[in-house]
């Protein structure tokens, strides 16, 4: 009896190998794509808001906002040239270390380099006075000829996908130019009671008035 029970149980365990041989294998999962999400346009949109602000009595200013995201060199720019649309070289993740809040200075510069080790689309509204514009069309016209269009004061930005050490924190860089005033950096912001975000600390790598 005892030989009869494990024969059964072999050929049913052959059984269901056949079986599972003939069964097509499972179809891949499709690896999500990185990407921006609404947090991360609302983070934009404070940067956007703080670095370009209407003047009393002025006409608002435009911002002509680059539509990918800045990545990290994958080498020296400044020995084999920067690519179409520009990339954050040592002194651009240098500065975004520099407003990191204490104790997270290592981590979160590792994140910030992980998440921009690629270009990410910009998409979604950012408000009426944004307007998007292709690395390709920056890098074949001049910004004064870009700006003729619009209002004084009106700047091309081009930014990185914001990093966030904190729940509430978040870093990002970025770059302005306008017809009389230049700057780049970096911009700590953080979220306020109200879900705002506001920008709480900069450090500026280069600024030409």
């Amino acid at each position: 009896m005892r030989v009869d029970v494990r024969l059964g149980a072999a050929l049913l365990a052959v059984v269901a190998v056949a079986v599972a041989c003939n069964q097509p294998a499972p179809l891949p999962v499709a690896a999500r794509e990185p990407a921006l999400d609404a947090g991360d346009l609302a983070v934009i949109r404070a940067l956007i808001d703080n670095l370009v602000r209407p003047s009393e009595g002025r006409p608002a200013p435009h911002v002509l906002l680059v539509d990918t995201t800045l990545a990290v060199c994958d080498r020296d720019p400044r020995a084999f040239g920067a690519p179409p649309g520009g990339c954050l070289d040592g002194d651009w993740v240098t500065h975004v270390a520099g407003v990191l809040p204490p104790g997270s200075a290592r981590t979160a510069r590792l994140a910030f380099e992980a998440r921009n080790a690629r270009r990410l689309p910009i998409q979604g509204p950012l408000g009426g006075n944004v307007t998007f514009v292709s690395t390709t069309l920056v890098d074949s016209l001049p910004e004064s000829r870009l700006l003729a269009d619009h209002p004084p004061r009106s700047q091309v930005v081009t930014l990185s996908a914001p990093v966030y050490p904190s729940s509430r924190v978040a870093v990002t860089a970025f770059r302005a130019v306008g017809i009389n005033r230049n700057f780049a950096g970096a911009a700590r912001l953080e979220r306020r009671m109200n879900g705002f975000w506001s920008v709480v600390a900069t450090a500026d790598i280069r600024s030409r008035e």
